[in-house]
C-alpha cells in the first residue's frame, strides 16, 4: 500500500519526495512524505498503531472499524486541544481588552491632571503678572 502525502502538502513546496516504510497492524505500509518529514511521519504511524494495539491490536477482524476507532480518538482529541486552545486565546484577548481599557484610563486621568496643571500655571502666571503691574 502507498499513500501520498506530501500532496496535502503546501503545493508551493518543492522539497523531493521521501519514501517511508511503517508497520501498522503487523502489515509494512508506504508512504511519501517530503524530505525532512519522514520522522513525523514515523512518530504519527506510531502512535496509531499503539491506539489500535490498546483497541485490540492485530487480533482484531474488523481492521477498517479498528481504524476508525483510532481515528475518532484522535479527533476526539484534536477537538478538545482547539477547544483548550480556543478558551485560552479568549481569555488572553480578554486579559489585553481589560488592560487597553485600563491604560486608557489612566491615560485619561493624565491628561485631565496635565491639564488641570497647566491651568494652575497659567492662572498663577496671571496673578503674578497683575501683581508686577
Amino acid at each position: 500500500m502507498s499513500e501520498n502525502f506530501a500532496e496535502d502538502a503546501n503545493s508551493a513546496d518543492k522539497r523531493p519526495l521521501a519514501r517511508v516504510e511503517v508497520v501498522i497492524l503487523g502489515q509494512t505500509r508506504v508512504f511519501m512524505c517530503r524530505e525532512g518529514e519522514e520522522e513525523r511521519l514515523r512518530a504519527h504511524a506510531l502512535e496509531l498503531e499503539h491506539r489500535l494495539q490498546e483497541l485490540g491490536g492485530e487480533a482484531a477482524d474488523d481492521e477498517p472499524s479498528l481504524l476508525i476507532a483510532a481515528a475518532l480518538q484522535m479527533a476526539d482529541e484534536l477537538f478538545e486541544v482547539h477547544t483548550e486552545a480556543e478558551a485560552a486565546v479568549a481569555a488572553r484577548e480578554s486579559r489585553l481588552a481589560a488592560m487597553d481599557e485600563a491604560r486608557a484610563r489612566d491615560q485619561s486621568e493624565l491628561a485631565e491632571r496635565l491639564t488641570r496643571l497647566a491651568e494652575q500655571l497659567e492662572s498663577e502666571a496671571g496673578e503674578e503678572e497683575m501683581a508686577d503691574n
